[in-house]
């Protein structure tokens, strides 16, 4: 008599998370690319073949980044799906060499807003190595410390790299959570970079422009010249002033001053444009809710 190894079938999902990839390759990235280079040489061909399988039907419940870790939830041939947990070595050893990434990354503002917007360059993160000692894409493989509750337990099985197809193509995507992956979370990064930013240009401007503001009202609004060869101040350009004007300037500037000059010339445009631009500027300088419109405005302004 002879025996045939019947494979099982695993539980169908509704909602799962479906890779958009249908053949070949999943995430094409290069840094989606790099991660993958580092845990694939851990498993086996026959794994990584399910594990793509597994990604494209949807068997993917839930992956979730942490700090140096994911964590994700795979349905497979038993009712209770499997909770994988997957540690990534590298950011074990970036530990001690935050405070040198962000100020990095506060120092080169430009390369870090493209990076916010999706645009990453393998150049970037060999300089942010090269001078902070933080590796945001490792090269070549690295060690992985992995866990499964299904029947092959710490080995890289296809439900684990299930996840990691899943993931790799969040990082396609959003190129900002390889700071998490890395130990640092990317929203934490952000933050602290958007601080330096925020107190260093309230510094320049409080020191060059409120030192001698002047006192009598209405003199304000005749400087309008002056302050737009500052590239400091136009009524009509929404996108400089919100980029360049804080609440704390704004009330130094607007200290025994009006809005509203004698002439009445430039008084309607100025008010309008006054009212709005603090509001949206306090908000997206201080509350991470704005983050998307922040985004989009500061992409807007590295293109310039």
């Amino acid at each position: 008599m002879s025996w045939y190894y019947t494979p099982s079938q695993p539980y169908g999902v509704k909602g799962g998370l479906t890779a958009k990839s249908k053949r070949g390759d999943i995430g094409t990235s290069w840094w989606s690319k790099g991660i993958q280079e580092g845990f694939l040489p851990h498993s086996y061909d026959s794994y990584i073949s399910r594990g793509k399988n597994y990604a494209r039907r949807g068997q993917v419940i839930s992956v979730k980044t942490e700090e140096g870790q994911v964590t994700g939830y795979v349905q497979g041939s038993e009712r209770t799906p499997y909770k994988v947990t997957v540690n990534f070595g590298y950011a074990e050893e970036n530990s001690g060499h935050e405070k040198a990434l962000v100020h990095y990354l506060n120092e080169n503002y430009t390369s870090f807003l493209r990076m916010l917007s999706g645009d990453l360059t393998e150049d970037f993160s060999r300089d942010i190595r090269k001078n902070t000692g933080f590796t945001l894409v490792p090269e070549g493989r690295f060690s992985l410390k992995t866990r499964c509750s299904c029947p092959v337990g710490s080995e890289v099985c296809k439900h684990t790299l299930a996840v990691l197809f899943i993931l790799s193509e969040q990082l396609d995507e959003d190129p900002m959570l390889l700071f998490t992956l890395a130990g640092m979370d990317k929203e934490r990064v952000i933050g602290e970079v958007r601080d330096l930013q925020y107190r260093g240009e309230s510094a320049d401007e409080e020191s060059e422009f409120t030192d001698n503001l002047p006192s009598s009202e209405g003199t304000f609004w005749h400087m309008g010249d002056n302050l737009k060869k500052a590239g400091y101040f136009d009524p009509g350009d929404e996108i400089a002033v919100l980029s360049s004007v804080s609440g704390d300037l704004y009330k130094g500037l607007m200290k025994n001053t009006s809005p509203y000059d004698n002439t009445g010339s430039i008084s309607e445009d100025v008010d309008k444009l006054r009212i709005k631009a603090m509001k949206r500027a306090a908000d997206l300088l201080r509350s991470s809710e704005y983050y998307s419109e922040m985004l989009h405005l500061f992409s807007f302004l590295a293109e310039e």
